[in-house]
């Protein structure tokens, strides 16, 4: 009869020490990625991209924005979500740490690594190391929400 109190009390001093650890695991992050190619060739801003632009175009110079592609991605926390780039680099974001209003991302755009602290529902930019098409760039926003 001890030994199952043991057993019982036991049980429950574990639970309630991985409770944090387990409710950090269950809550998924969701991000909006964009991907765009920004170009010193004459063209317009795409309208999908203004706010984009409303955010960059003080701080680099191009004359068109093109939106490549808009993805979703819902991850837990450690999972790897992955996406190829028009350029062949492969992004792949983590999740690692859920914190007030921020979550702390591992984040690899082919050879280059970084972690990144984001705020909910901010958006972070950033750009693929290779050129694309000659004159541009890849640019890659992330937005999370949780």
């Amino acid at each position: 009869m001890v030994w199952r109190s043991v057993a019982a009390l036991a049980l429950a001093v574990g639970v309630w020490l991985a409770a944090p650890a387990l409710a950090q695991q269950a809550r998924r992050v969701s991000f909006l990625i964009m991907v765009t190619h920004a170009s010193q060739e004459a063209g317009k801003i795409d309208p999908r991209a203004e706010h984009l632009h409303s955010k960059l175009h003080r701080d680099f110079r191009y004359q068109s924005l093109e939106v490549l592609e808009q993805r979703q991605m819902r991850l837990s926390m450690d999972e790897i979500g992955e996406m190829q780039l028009p350029t062949g680099s492969l992004l792949k974001l983590r999740p690692l740490n859920l914190s007030g209003d921020r979550v702390l991302v591992a984040v690899e755009v082919g050879r280059m690594r970084t972690d990144l602290r984001m705020k909910n529902k901010k958006i972070v930019i950033l750009s693929d190391p290779k050129g694309y098409r000659g004159r541009g760039r890849i640019v890659i926003s992330f937005e999370p929400d949780f």
